[in-house]
Order: structure tokens, then C-alpha cells, then sequence
């Protein structure tokens, strides 16, 4: 029974709740002082870059999403619509 729990606890988590918006790297988050060597600079880019394309991914998700919502408000609309017709099957 716990496996069974814990497995439609993982499967909500993983599809119930959306787009995942990226964090900030926490090397452009600290505002004192410059990089201390070019390793850190190299690892703040890296960083920033993987932020950029997670970012791209949110933002493509977040489209994707306004898409879905436009679509159930048109299919709403039209069912109400049907109805207010007096429709006798409205689908």
C-alpha cells in the first residue's frame, strides 16, 4: 500500500503542477565584488547559460500552457453557447 502511495505521490508531482521556472545562479545573485579567477568565471558562464536554456524551456512550457487554457475557454464557450441555443446534444 505504501509503494502504491508514494507511486501516485511521484506521478502528481511530476505532472501536476506545471512549469518549473529555473532559479537565479547564485554567482550573478552575489553583489559584492568581481570573479576571483577565471575558473569562476568560467563557472558563473556556464552557469548562466544553463540558466538561459532552462529559462527558454519555462517560457516554451508557459506557452504551451496559455495555449491549453485558450483552447477549454473556446470549448466552454461553445458548450454554453449550445446550450443557450437550446441544443439538444451539445458536445
Amino acid at each position: 500500500m505504501k509503494k502504491l502511495v508514494l507511486f501516485v505521490f511521484l506521478v502528481n508531482f511530476s505532472f501536476g503542477f506545471g512549469c518549473y521556472k529555473p532559479t537565479i545562479p547564485m554567482c550573478v545573485e552575489n553583489y559584492y565584488g568581481n570573479f576571483n579567477s577565471k575558473s569562476d568565471f568560467e563557472m558563473c558562464k556556464m552557469e548562466v547559460e544553463n540558466y538561459t536554456r532552462d529559462l527558454q524551456e519555462y517560457i516554451q512550457c508557459l506557452e504551451e500552457e496559455i495555449n491549453e487554457a485558450i483552447e477549454e475557454q473556446n470549448e466552454v464557450i461553445k458548450k454554453f453557447n449550445c446550450k443557450a441555443r437550446g441544443d439538444s446534444y451539445c458536445y
